[in-house]
């Protein structure tokens, strides 16, 4: 949890699953139709003091580490509410990595320092014209991570090194969605596409950003359709069919994830002339579902 490595493009942060040590507020209801929330979470790390062994690193090394704020959170979403109309816009900052470490061994000192944070936004919008319901989103997320680091020698003082690099990705989506109703239940339809821009800059006029014409970036789109049975107040069935087309998915773990149980995302065309191909996938859902 300390480590400044990357985890971005896939599973990146704890707080898409459980935010931990948290608080948050809900606006009271009674608004004239606004409505909306904040939450904060604390992080959760321990500070390693001066002298600090770590395992794997050599007993004489003298570490000290600073708290991590790995885990923390904070977010808000705000809101209006009033007939068929309904419009939020929200925002939240996680912290995914980050640490501040110096070992020294004589003669050398090593420094490192890394951050990584997701920060996202996102609109959306519903509007209920009562034979057909539309929905609406877009959405960014920006990751950023960046880390410096150097190295010192107390025999040479002017022989250290340093370095820094710094990258943000970003990913933009949008969604639109219709619902039917149809009998006792409803017809739900929706599209929605995502495209992954990788940060990474090439040095200008260099051979590879003169010359080379491949791309890092990666795009998706799926297209839904399902029904939904009312049994009663509480139960209902569902049934769903999708098709996601993935486009240079080998470029992005979270980009290229299948459908579960299939192939990994190899994205390698059958002829092998052309490098790499879309990839599709259709998938099917079913079951019920009952509030308690």
């Amino acid at each position: 949890r300390r480590s400044a490595s990357r985890v971005s493009r896939c599973g990146a942060t704890d707080n898409y699953v459980r935010t931990n040590n948290s608080i948050g507020y809900f606006l009271p209801p009674n608004l004239g139709g606004f409505y909306g929330q904040v939450q904060y979470a604390l992080p959760e790390n321990t500070k390693q003091g001066a002298g600090y062994f770590a395992p794997g690193q050599n007993p004489a090394a003298y570490v000290d580490q600073d708290a991590s704020s790995v885990g923390r959170y904070i977010g808000g979403r705000f809101g209006y509410a009033n007939g068929p109309l309904d419009i939020a816009v929200s925002y939240g900052q996680s912290t995914y990595a980050d640490l501040s470490q110096s070992i020294s061994l004589f003669p050398t000192t090593q420094t490192t320092d890394g951050k990584g944070k997701l920060n996202t936004a996102n609109l959306g919008a519903s509007y209920d014209f009562g034979v057909v319901k539309l929905f609406g989103e877009i959405a960014q997320t920006r990751d950023k991570f960046s880390q410096a680091t150097s190295t010192t020698n107390a025999l040479v003082p002017f022989a250290g090194t340093s370095a820094y690099a710094s990258q943000t990705d970003k990913y933009t989506g949008y969604l639109l969605g219709v619902s039917v109703p149809l009998g006792a239940g409803q017809i739900k339809a929706s599209y929605a596409h995502v495209k992954y821009d990788n940060g990474f800059a090439t040095p200008f006029l260099t051979t590879a950003s003169l010359f080379n014409t491949s791309t890092l970036d990666a795009s998706a789109n799926k297209l839904a359709l399902g029904y939904i049975y009312n049994l009663s107040k509480r139960t209902a069935l569902y049934t769903t069919v999708s098709r996601t087309r993935i486009k240079d998915g080998q470029n992005n773990l979270a980009m290229g994830a299948g459908s579960g149980g299939g192939e990994a995302a190899g994205y390698l065309s059958s002829t092998g002339l052309t490098g790499y191909a879309p990839r599709s996938n259709t998938a099917y859902s079913f079951g019920i579902t009952h509030a308690f």
